[in-house]
């Protein structure tokens, strides 16, 4: 790697010195060897070095002489390298009975965070720390413990959550939106016929939808139910949200768009034959994942809130996109740019081209239904009813290894840089922390209560 950059650096010397020659043309006995580096600036040398991408490669060249270790200390080098890899800061949380690992800057992008101590001050340090974490999510080496809630709600649901804050359900109560810190309740949502079945949250609204067929908009800061949304005639499956638009999914088959503001339903998408039961949308298209086992992209059109008709009719729409592949119904999907990724009950994931439609990958592994997954650049995490949460490479689609701790269908799971957590129908919330450093970590557990499986 390094001699390759070298020859980019030729021009710098005025001539060639073959090999067995001194400058002078002389036999290379008669002359002692010389660093030609030595004619280099330090920050032509610098400059150089920090073309060097790979960890690898600078510990080598670190090595070669007491110069290049000077300058290959230097914070500028570490500091373009992070910028190169996208490398950020690590902060580490102060140690409560919930809290206790290093988080990335991502992860505090809420109003409320609690008090932070700045651990990488340096940028060679923030490069080694975001390293090891990289590595450890190849190779599955992290702590995992649980999160717990101290309110009594050992037998919710844990069913949708961030950063900071966790809603549960149980069946026929009312919601519950806890702390993750403190685990401690924030707020009590009672007002649906029945249990929730579906939520979506920020730090403004809490959206729910239930098995009696309405949403319910709730003040985050007080938990009050400010509006009702009628139209489903069957359960809502899912539920997404912005700051000013819901999508939700339902048993009916439909998908509504509505106006957060006015709670008035903007447009209705039919087309499935079964269960709406995974959303997305961005402001050109919702994408929706059915029981009927398709992927169906449309193209959304808003609608007009002061309308005496508040949806857009059917037949002035063109027709969704198709994407067929599934043999089960489509439990859960998450969508870049590029891709959309989807999980079944058929026990495959898929990865298509949001432009062609055509699917790029099938990652095959589980041996039930996948029933929550999210993907990045580099890897998939996917978690299914055969209890195991399982983590694939992009590129490759290969399964790198399977976490082993949950004792029933894993329901839901997000990961950030640092950490990834998951909750389970065994009512377990659990957070696996990546960041921990490499002679803290075994795989899975740092306790050795849970195992982590190598695939080949």
């Amino acid at each position: 790697m390094i001699a390759k950059r070298w020859k980019g650096a030729q021009q710098y010397f005025p001539t060639k010195i073959a090999v067995g020659e001194s400058p002078s043309g002389a036999p290379a006995s008669n002359f002692k060897k010389q660093d030609v580096t030595r004619l280099l600036a330090d920050e032509l040398l610098l400059s150089i070095l920090t073309q060097v991408s790979d960890a690898p490669s600078l510990a080598v060249a670190a090595q070669v002489c007491r110069r290049w270790n000077r300058v290959l200390d230097d914070e500028q080098v570490w500091r373009e390298l992070c910028t190169y890899r996208s490398f950020a800061p690590l902060i580490r949380r102060e140690a409560t009975q919930n809290s206790f690992f290093l988080v990335s800057f991502e992860d505090l992008l809420v109003p409320r965070v609690p008090r932070l101590t700045v651990v990488c001050r340096h940028w060679k340090r923030v490069y080694r720390d975001n390293h090891i974490t990289n590595v450890n999510w190849k190779k599955g080496l992290c702590r995992v413990r649980t999160v717990r809630d101290v309110d009594g709600g050992e037998g919710d649901l844990p069913m949708q959550f961030d950063d900071s804050w966790v809603v549960s359900v149980a069946m026929g109560e009312a919601g519950k939106v806890w702390d993750m810190e403190t685990g401690k309740c924030r707020l009590r949502l009672s007002g649906h016929d029945g249990t929730i079945s579906a939520v979506k949250f920020d730090r403004k609204w809490v959206v729910t939808g239930g098995i009696d067929a309405t949403l319910k908009i709730w003040d985050a800061a007080t938990g009050t139910c400010v509006r009702t949304l009628v139209g489903h005639l069957g359960e809502i499956v899912a539920v997404q949200h912005s700051n000013e638009t819901i999508v939700s999914g339902s048993e009916d088959t439909s998908i509504r768009i509505w106006e957060m503001e006015t709670g008035e339903c903007q447009q209705i998408l039919e087309g499935h034959s079964g269960a709406v039961c995974s959303l997305h949308f961005d402001d050109e298209v919702v994408i929706s994942g059915s029981a009927d086992s398709y992927i169906k992209i449309w193209t959304r059109t808003r609608g007009h809130p002061t309308s005496t008709q508040p949806q857009v009719p059917q037949e002035h729409l063109p027709p969704p996109r198709t994407l067929a592949g599934h043999t089960g119904p489509v439990f859960c999907l998450q969508v870049s740019s590029e891709y959309i990724c989807s999980g079944s009950e058929d026990a495959k994931i898929k990865l298509w081209s949001r432009g062609t439609g055509d699917c790029v990958r099938t990652l095959e592994g589980h041996t039930a239904a996948v029933i929550c997954l999210q993907f990045d650049d580099v890897k998939v995490v996917s978690g299914g009813s055969d209890r195991f949460i399982k983590v694939w490479d992009l590129s490759t689609g290969h399964c790198l290894y399977s976490l082993m701790q949950h004792t029933a269908t894993v329901w839901n799971l997000k990961f950030s840089t640092t950490r990834l957590t998951t909750s389970s129908f065994d009512r377990s919330l659990l957070v696996w922390d990546f960041a921990a450093r490499d002679e803290e970590t075994v795989p899975g557990n740092g306790n050795g209560d849970s195992d982590v499986e190598l695939e080949d």
